[in-house]
This record gives C-alpha cells, sequence and structure tokens, in this order.
C-alpha cells in the first residue's frame, strides 16, 4: 500500500520542463532562448495543478483512508471517494481561475499585440501540457 500512495503522490502536481524551447509556428525564438513555462507566473504553485496547502490536505487525508482500511474498509473507500470529489472540485476551480486569467489576457479592447498572444498560447500549451501529463 505504501508504494500506492508513493505513486499517488507523485503525480498530484506536475512542473513543466525546464527549457522546453518554442516549437515551430509560434514566432521567432528571442534571443537566450524561451522556455514553455515563461509568463505563467511567479508564485510557487502556479505550476502544479493544486495549491501547495490542498494538495497537501488531500495527501494526508489518503494517508488516513489507506491506514484506516484495515479497521474499517468501507469507511476508507468512502473517504477515498469524498477526496477524490474534492481534488475534482478543487482542480475546476484552479483550472477555471487559470482560464480567466489567461482569457482577460487576450480578450480585451483589442489592443492586444501579437507577442502578447504569443505569450498567452504558450500558457495555455503549458497549462494543457501539465493536464494531460496527469
Amino acid at each position: 500500500m505504501a508504494k500506492q500512495l508513493e505513486k499517488v503522490e507523485k503525480y498530484d502536481t506536475v512542473s513543466p520542463a525546464a527549457g522546453d524551447p518554442a516549437e515551430p509556428g509560434l514566432g521567432p525564438v528571442p534571443p537566450g532562448g524561451l522556455t514553455a513555462d515563461e509568463g505563467i507566473g511567479d508564485a510557487p504553485y502556479d505550476t502544479a495543478l493544486f495549491p501547495p496547502e490542498d494538495a497537501e490536505r488531500l495527501r494526508v487525508g489518503l494517508q488516513s483512508a489507506v491506514v484506516g482500511f484495515v479497521d474499517s474498509p468501507d469507511r476508507a473507500v468512502a473517504q477515498a471517494d469524498a477526496l477524490l470529489d474534492e481534488a475534482m472540485t478543487c482542480l475546476a476551480d484552479r483550472l477555471a481561475e487559470s482560464r480567466g486569467r489567461l482569457r482577460e489576457n487576450w480578450q480585451g479592447d483589442g489592443s492586444v499585440g501579437t507577442e502578447e498572444h504569443r505569450t498567452v498560447l504558450l500558457e495555455y500549451r503549458e497549462l494543457l501540457r501539465r493536464l494531460l501529463s496527469v
């Protein structure tokens, strides 16, 4: 069971790959290169799918469910189900927040230039890559 818990912990947050070059068709790469995580944000959890406090609470809850399985399998499974529901809600909220921020960057008064569009496209790409790699 410890291996299962380690596997869950390994995949609950996904960081972008460092030094990922811009893909063809996204415009010229500036001197010094361009990474896929440029412009994602400065907060430490901006590259994670869950804020650290939520991820930790979910980890602790899962560990509690796994440890409690021997004494009460029904309760442990119900607790794991509730944690998954909570994780899904948290993830949906986080994605909606990120999408809203990204939309604000390009759906405005029409004064957004090509460079801003390129930067926002890279952010969309990185968010989808993180989501699909889980």
